[in-house]
């Protein structure tokens, strides 16, 4: 690739690394099947809202990762991003700063912020993504089977992160106002993690073999 175009991709997506407000609409039915899947399986959600409407549908979870040498680090091997409009977000606690990369973009590891880590505020670190995202008319996205790392460097004297992910996608209520969306579990690690829509949310428990 074009090392320009490159950095001119990579320039775009630094700018839309600001947090995310989600407006859902009113969701009166929440569907998760299995509530318990194994690593890298799909799940299959579906819901109910008023006809025609535009649903988000936010999948989170927490886990703690552990420090080495006053430096954090997790790679997210094989996440799923679905195609369509999505946030992706990455939370650090008990952290001096903040640092990710994704691969591939464009064939390429690419790290943000571009031009370093970004600074903890209050022990607390943040970065969110929002696609896709058109710029002088040309779009961006991120889909499919990425490679995402995050670290950084951990507070003075703590010996594990808190670490929180969540990934909010779009989806479109049909005429009946039913919809759906099957989300696979890639890079997810064992553990419970929840999703929600609207106000009403749904355990679900991440296991390594078959129960």
């Amino acid at each position: 690739m074009n090392p320009r175009i490159f950095v001119w991709v990579s320039v775009l997506i630094l700018a839309i690394l600001v947090p995310i407000a989600i407006t859902s609409a009113a969701v009166t039915e929440l569907n998760v099947t299995p509530d318990v899947v194994v690593e890298g399986k799909t799940l299959s959600i579906s819901g109910k809202a008023s006809p025609h409407e535009e649903v988000w549908v936010e999948i989170s979870f927490v886990f703690s990762i552990p420090v080495s040498k006053g430096k954090y680090y997790h790679n997210f091997s094989g996440i799923h991003f679905p195609e369509g409009d999505k946030n992706f977000a990455v939370t650090t606690e008990n952290v001096e700063d903040i640092r990710i990369s994704v691969h591939p973009v464009f064939w390429q590891t690419v790290k943000y912020p571009l031009e370093g880590p970004k600074t903890a505020t209050g022990g607390t670190a943040t970065i969110s993504m929002s696609f896709p995202v058109t710029w002088y008319g040309i779009t961006v996205d991120i889909n499919g089977k990425k490679d995402v790392s995050v670290f950084g460097n951990a507070a003075a004297s703590a010996t594990s992160v808190n670490l929180t992910t969540d990934m909010a996608l779009k989806v479109q209520a049909d005429s009946k106002g039913d919809f759906e969306l099957d989300m696979g579990s890639e890079g997810v690690p064992p553990g419970e993690f929840l999703i929600t829509s609207g106000s009403i949310g749904k355990s679900v428990q991440i296991v390594s073999v078959e129960p």
